[in-house]
């Protein structure tokens, strides 16, 4: 049984969940083109766009009218993400300055800036990598038809799509001369907001 999820009382921009939704609808395939690069893994892109439409909602108050959209969503996201890998590996010291260069750009160049800063770092590994992160991360194969694909070990797969993301997420973090940090896998987001708009065709809840 399909169950709408519940909303408090609205306020600020968005005056209603239905307004939310409308809001949201047009930028939810870039956010989750975005969420899927970043975790290089469909079940955790769809995690963190759940995570990031429920902190969207939940700080809704705090977004300001004119302003993009796109790159709040975005901005939210990419802070949820730095925020698992840091409760993975304390240690790591993640910066936010490539982010927040990118993101300073006019309202219509944020997302495309996002999207080919990925790309370049996507473009920079080593080819196996790079094959790998493409058809898990970008394509959205299973590790076991990739790995058919390349005629590699399930094994083998995971732990270059794993070298891969490392080195995409620290040269997104660093810049791309920088030595990426070693990081674990982030755990899951709890949530079903996301599932239920891809299994109803990309319509909103409601």
């Amino acid at each position: 049984m399909n169950v709408t999820p519940y909303f408090p009382e609205p306020q600020g921009l968005f005056v209603s969940a239905s307004g939310f939704r409308r809001a949201v609808r047009p930028v939810l395939p870039s956010l989750t083109r975005f969420a899927r690069r970043l975790t290089a893994n469909d079940a955790d892109g769809e995690d963190l766009v759940q995570e990031t439409l429920l902190k969207a909602w939940a700080a809704r108050a705090r977004f300001e009218p004119g302003t993009n959209l796109r790159a709040w969503l975005m901005r939210i996201a990419r802070n949820a993400f730095l925020s698992s890998l840091r409760k993975a590996k304390p240690q790591v010291a993640l910066e936010d300055d490539a982010f927040d260069r990118l993101l300073s750009a006019g309202p219509d160049q944020e997302t495309g800036l996002l999207l080919a800063a990925l790309d370049d770092a996507v473009a920079a590994l080593p080819p196996h990598q790079g094959e790998a992160f493409q058809m898990i991360a970008v394509e959205g194969h299973s590790y076991e038809d990739a790995a058919r694909a390349l005629d590699v070990q399930p094994g083998t797969l995971k732990s270059r799509v794993a070298r891969a993301r490392s080195a995409v997420v620290g040269a997104l973090e660093h810049g791309p001369a920088a030595t990426p940090p070693v990081v674990a896998e982030p755990e899951p987001v709890a949530g079903d907001i996301y599932r239920r708009w891809k299994n109803g065709g990309g319509g909103l809840i409601g």
